[in-house]
């Protein structure tokens, strides 16, 4: 039969054990978090803060800042999304979001986060990762807009707060009407990484009535730049 050691913290083994329900084994726990957990965390210097230190408002790109975890899947990295627009509004010049890509969003977001810890790669949400926090698992990129609550075409409309999504739409114009937490007129949402594929000219976003939307690019510029990461949980435990 097999057998394990006790070793004491200066290397001196202090007992062997030949019974395996007498070994016993030390499984790291690892936190999950829920979605929507609120996560005070400094981009540039890779490290956690306090909401003392936080600055969350529209076009803050720097220091500690207010996050909220999304779509944990239990390993030992956690997605953060920032609870507000680093840049309140970005104009597409292209209507083919195929074509582009997005461009002009990812180069507000690569200028926004450019003092930021380089390993946390800050992107763009994709559609489909607010799906799956929403659970609504018919959604597909070619679907159609829907309000994030129910996921259907009810609009909610209540007290600040009270949208169980709310913390997926804060700081957006009027959005408190819609019982997000906190609203910011200077910007009605923010883009997705997504183009919706039943067209050449629109592209998703998460506006301020609490809605997954497909929105014409070709619209002056009214959706902003609100980063995601992805970090290590010791970072934050």
């Amino acid at each position: 039969s097999g057998y394990c050691v006790e070793v004491s913290v200066d290397g001196t083994i202090t007992s062997t054990k030949t019974n395996e329900s007498e070994c016993a084994i030390d499984t790291p726990q690892v936190t999950t978090y829920a979605n929507g957990t609120v996560v005070y965390y400094n981009p540039e210097t890779n490290t956690k803060c306090t909401s003392a230190e936080a600055v969350s408002t529209t076009e803050t790109k720097t220091g500690c800042m207010r996050w909220y975890a999304f779509n944990d899947d239990g390993s030992d990295k956690v997605n953060l999304l920032l609870d507000h627009d680093t840049t309140a509004a970005v104009l597409l010049i292209s209507p083919d979001t195929r074509a582009n890509g997005l461009i002009e969003v990812k180069k507000q977001l690569k200028s926004d986060t450019s003092t930021w810890n380089k390993s946390i790669n800050p992107r763009l949400i994709e559609a489909s990762e607010v799906a799956k926090i929403t659970n609504n698992t018919a959604w597909t990129a070619g679907g159609s807009s829907y309000y994030l609550h129910t996921n259907s075409t009810t609009e909610y409309k209540g007290p600040a707060g009270t949208n169980k999504y709310a913390w997926l739409f804060d700081n957006t114009r009027e959005c408190t009407k819609y019982g997000c937490n906190v609203a910011d007129s200077s910007t009605y949402g923010y883009w997705t990484n997504t183009a919706h594929l039943g067209g050449i000219s629109g592209a998703m976003d998460v506006e301020a009535y609490g809605r997954l939307l497909n929105t014409n690019v070709a619209v002056p510029g009214i959706n902003g730049v609100r980063p995601v990461i992805t970090i290590s949980k010791s970072i934050i435990s």
